[in-house]
């Protein structure tokens, strides 16, 4: 049975206000879920003050969410020696590859498998590399786990 709150810290992918409801939807990198802040509270600007900063500043912020209900129950700012220990623990690509739309409707689903036909991204040059034993194939799928669900 999965808990009623967890707490993390997390960077801001995106801030967002849903409509004709009071509140204000928050989108995490490290999260699929897309969490939902009450804005009916009088700390609400507040918080949303900081989160803005946050987002502007790419900063973490440390979020106690329920991911049942959806919401971001607290959100508070990190201290400097938690900021530092984030900034060492957190894995980023040296030279990524950017981002390009792929338009779906122009991929052929009986051949979609050949990835030179679709996608030329410098990154697909490595797939013809061989991955010489389990060891280094669960480096490689650790690695993927951690990184970011960018939405």
């Amino acid at each position: 049975m999965r808990p009623n709150k967890e707490t993390g810290i997390l960077t801001i992918a995106a801030i967002r206000n849903s409509k004709g409801k009071n509140e204000t939807e928050l989108l995490f990198n490290e999260r699929e879920q897309i969490f939902t802040l009450p804005t009916t509270e009088k700390a609400g600007a507040d918080v949303s003050d900081r989160l803005q900063g946050a987002l502007k500043k790419n900063e973490p912020v440390k979020a106690v969410l329920n991911p049942r209900r959806s919401v971001v129950e607290k959100i508070d700012i990190l201290s400097p020696g938690e900021l530092e220990e984030f900034g060492r623990a957190r894995t980023l690509l040296d030279k990524p590859d950017k981002i390009l739309p792929i338009d779906v409707s122009q991929i052929d689903p009986t051949t979609f498998n050949i990835v030179d036909k679709y996608l030329k991204f410098p990154t697909f040059r490595l797939c013809t590399r061989i991955i010489p034993n389990y060891k280094t194939a669960k480096k490689i799928f650790d690695f993927c786990a951690q990184q970011s669900c960018n939405l």
